[in-house]
């Protein structure tokens, strides 16, 4: 079940928050985490035992780590549980792609949806309960911990440390209700309005048969449009998630802000899904020494950092080496470039050329092998491709869809954002009525959508 499908807006929704506000407070925890299992469950039935014994597996980890008294066993109870929450994601998602490296026949295992997301959370419970943080001794917060279906499936990843007080304890407000649902609206016609037209259009600039018959002007716009529509897709996901979160007392921490507006690539990661930069830094980075042991100890640091990032997106060589060019990028940034000491045109020029180029490295993402990347890139950076001058594909989509790019890129840079907080400084009753009515109506437009519209996919799904 995804947040953009009517079965999610005219049904669960209304029964989940209903029922929710209807039951006695000390009820809430076990009804929310009902539904998060049936929202799982609804859209991936069979991984529902695995998911349901990992939810079990880390609540009695937990236990058992907070009992022991003596180091070493309590690190020994720590490294099983990781090896059990590691192992499931391994078999899952990297089964196929080390059998590929081995020259080994693929087992062809399935992947079970969010896997990704969860377990960085349950490894994040037991790591937390590891240094210090009590554990939940109730299995339904444990539960609603890892299964909070806002965020279930697509992030942002939760820290156990930073949200185990409003599992135990929130309020719920009339006023945070109608934020959330605002902040859902917001990100429902991201979602609906705007990323899924320019994926319709990155999609078929950039399928199979696109590479070898559309010009390099029209490959380029398919991975800018590709670029654009990753960041709505997935904002758009997490502007619900926390407004779904919202809506029932939680408060989930933000996952972007501008990111196509970075100064460089370590500020893009600041930016760009939060939540999981701050994960690996905080989980993986530090741990492993961080940047405290020299030069040589912080790039090796920085690099496995960047190798998992890689891995986490997806087990190809494509997204490995997509994680490694952004862990170069950032190791010359820190040693060579340093653009944070140079002049103001030289800050300004590569702003803009972090958005190029991170535009361009998400494209590794978008690609299914890596003979479509080189072919790609070889298409665009070649003179044979720009020789080409009739580009009826290209111009079709253009003449066809030219609002709704202009509404892209003004959301993806903030524009829309900017005239509010202006408009808010000198009328803020009338920026409100102004911002309502424009959520309210694209609401109503994006559900038309959907009812009209098969075309519906969640890029991040797929991580």
């Amino acid at each position: 079940m995804v947040f953009s499908s009517l079965s999610f807006l005219i049904v669960f929704l209304p029964v989940t928050a209903g029922v929710y506000y209807l039951c006695p407070r000390r009820f809430r925890n076990l009804w929310l985490l009902i539904s998060s299992i049936v929202f799982y469950g609804y859209g991936e039935p069979r991984f529902l035992p695995v998911f349901l014994f990992s939810i079990v597996w880390n609540h009695v980890s937990g236990l058992l780590i907070e009992k022991q008294k003596q180091p070493d066993r309590k690190r020994l109870v720590l490294l099983i549980c990781l090896l059990g929450d590691i192992g499931t994601l391994a078999v899952f998602k990297y089964a196929d792609f080390a059998c590929g490296l081995l020259g080994l026949a693929k087992p062809g295992i399935p992947l079970p949806i969010g896997i990704s997301f969860f377990t960085f959370q349950e490894i994040s419970y037991a790591v937390d309960i590891y240094r210090g943080t009590p554990a939940q001794k109730d299995p339904v917060c444990t539960g609603l911990y890892i299964a909070f279906f806002p965020q279930l499936i697509a992030g942002p990843i939760l820290r156990y440390d930073n949200i185990r007080a409003q599992i135990g304890s929130r309020q719920e407000t009339a006023y945070a209700f109608s934020e959330g649902f605002f902040r859902f609206c917001r990100g429902l016609c991201r979602k609906v309005l705007l990323a899924n037209r320019l994926g319709l259009m990155s999609d078929h600039l950039l399928s199979g048969q696109g590479l070898v018959q559309n010009s390099a002007p029209a490959l380029l716009v398919g991975v800018f449009a590709f670029g654009i529509q990753l960041y709505l897709d997935f904002s758009g996901y997490s502007d619900m998630a926390i407004g779904l979160g919202q809506m029932f007392g939680f408060r989930i921490p933000e996952n972007f802000r501008d990111p196509y507006l970075a100064e460089n690539a370590s500020d893009f990661w600041r930016r760009w899904h939060i939540s999981l930069s701050g994960w690996f830094r905080d989980y993986v980075y530090i741990p492993l020494g961080g940047s405290r042991r020299g030069h040589m100890r912080t790039i090796m640091n920085l690099l496995i950092v960047w190798f998992l990032t890689g891995l986490w997106h997806g087990a190809d060589i494509p997204c490995v080496l997509w994680g490694l060019l952004w862990g170069v990028w950032i190791i010359a940034e820190r040693f060579l470039i340093r653009p944070a000491e140079r002049g103001s045109v030289f800050r300004t020029f590569y702003r803009c050329l972090t958005f190029v180029l991170a535009v361009f490295l998400f494209v590794l993402l978008k690609v299914n092998t890596f003979s479509e990347l080189c072919l790609l890139w070889g298409r665009i950076f070649s003179l044979s491709g720009w020789t080409d001058l009739q580009m009826p594909v290209l111009k079709l989509w253009l003449h066809d869809e030219w609002f709704w790019i202009l509404m892209a890129l003004a959301v993806s840079f903030g524009l829309f954002r900017r005239l509010y907080d202006a408009l808010y400084r000198r009328n803020a009753a009338f920026a409100e009525l102004i911002r309502t009515g424009i959520l309210l109506g694209g609401f109503v437009l994006s559900v038309s959508f959907i009812a009209g519209s098969s075309y519906n996919p969640f890029l991040y799904f797929q991580f």
